[in-house]
């Protein structure tokens, strides 16, 4: 401290800010043994889901079923979200993602699983209980025809109306027969203007448009 006289002393007692102190932080709550044993226990969890998956796997030309796809997807989920966590890739895509991802499943002994069967297997466990509750809704005869994650997920989307372009396409293809069907049933002069319109329809819908012709 520098030297200064007694009024500057006193004035240096009363103004100089106070000591900065840092919160004690207690640990005395935090019981360490119990995170240990959770974290072990997740690992072990995680384990027996790949050695499970694994086995699924190998069977699953003689043993298929729903259930063996169900635990196949989820061995393969903790294969997704461990190679997006070494890689730090957003989405599970990209070279550098598709190159861990290929590491972990020959180290766990997924070989040969193609790649269409691996992210249908991925989508029928990220909708698994929307899945199993449409299932129920089948019989049972249906349900044991229903192995594939591949045919389960395409049959799950096109009940639920998910995959709308091709709903899309099957609406527009009915409405298509039932004019045709109609037309038939009319007179020919009613049916001529019908027909007409039709046309008329179809070329403003395939004809460019003049914005789109100044482009061309």
């Amino acid at each position: 401290m520098p030297r200064i006289n007694g009024f500057g002393a006193e004035l240096w007692d009363r103004f100089q800010p106070p000591p900065v102190t840092l919160p004690a932080l207690k640990l005395d709550n935090i019981d360490i043994e119990a995170v240990e044993r959770a974290a072990t226990a997740a690992k072990f969890l995680e384990a027996r889901t790949i050695r499970t998956g694994v086995e699924c796997w190998q069977a699953i030309g003689r043993a298929e079923s729903f259930e063996a796809w169900v635990k196949i997807g989820k061995a393969l989920q903790i294969g997704r979200d461990y190679s997006l966590k070494t890689t730090g890739a957003n989405r599970p895509m990209g070279q550098i993602y598709c190159k861990a991802f290929g590491a972990w499943l020959a180290k766990c002994g997924f070989n040969g699983i193609e790649k269409t069967v691996r992210s249908a297997a991925l989508d029928l466990v990220e909708h698994l209980a929307e899945i199993e509750a449409w299932r129920l809704t089948l019989s049972e005869k249906r349900r044991r025809q229903l192995k594939h994650p591949l045919s389960n997920v395409a049959a799950w989307r096109k009940a639920t109306a998910q995959a709308k372009g091709t709903d899309l396409h099957r609406a527009a293809a009915l409405a298509w027969r039932r004019f045709v069907s109609c037309a038939k049933a009319l007179p020919a002069d009613e049916a001529a203007l019908l027909w007409q319109a039709a046309l008329s329809e179809a070329q403003s819908m395939t004809m460019p448009t003049p914005l789109q012709q100044g482009r061309d």
